[in-house]
């Protein structure tokens, strides 16, 4: 009884630290390493949504990645314009997999599995024909967003307007920023050519 309840406790303590460890992720983590958390997670949702119809039914499903494809997609198009286009592409997933399900349910065997295959391939072509013949694009590009670029070195604001973003401190050199040490031969030549006599 005790073992059951302390089972219990490490599990929770082990998901508790399982989502801690994904909420901190997108600032503790590279771009690279981002992007690789967020392919093996969606690869894990796929996994589960094929598991949720496969496992119990004994149905070979090949539509799952139609169904995941569709959500995508509908994120794609709608994330520049809407606030929040992950409930629309839900949305967009459920409408496809209820109107497969009505249709695909009634099959039993190989003939479901090789519904759900035409299903994916019929999909794919279909989005490949519209990109290429009605948008005059192959395929989508999500960006992140940029951070905004800081400079490398230690300045603190200019003394005259702290809201100033012009520094006053001085370079790695020693040189403040307006004197021509530290910079090239050409750019002290330049500079003294322009300082007034």
């Amino acid at each position: 009884m005790f073992l059951r309840h302390a089972a219990r406790a490490g599990s929770a303590a082990l998901a508790l630290a399982l989502v801690a460890a994904l909420a901190a992720a997108p600032h503790a983590l590279s771009p690279y390493y981002r992007s690789l958390v967020l392919a093996v997670l969606a690869d894990t949702a796929r996994a589960v949504a094929w598991a949720f119809l496969s496992g119990p039914t004994r149905y070979l499903s090949l539509a799952t990645g139609a169904f995941f494809g569709a959500g995508a997609y509908a994120t794609a198009m709608t994330g520049g314009r809407l606030p929040w286009p992950v409930r629309v592409a839900a949305g967009v997933a459920a409408l496809l997999a209820l109107l497969v399900g009505v249709l695909a349910m009634r099959l039993r065997g190989p003939y479901f599995a090789v519904f759900t295959f035409g299903l994916a391939e019929l999909g794919k072509h279909v989005l490949i024909w519209y990109e290429m013949r009605v948008s005059g694009t192959v395929g989508r590009l999500l960006l992140a967003p940029r951070r905004r670029w800081r400079p490398a070195t230690r300045c603190s604001p200019s003394p005259r307007s702290p809201s100033s973003p012009r520094c006053s401190c001085a370079d790695r050199r020693g040189a403040t920023r307006s004197s021509p040490s530290g910079r090239t031969r050409s750019a002290r030549r330049r500079w003294a050519s322009t300082r007034p006599p």
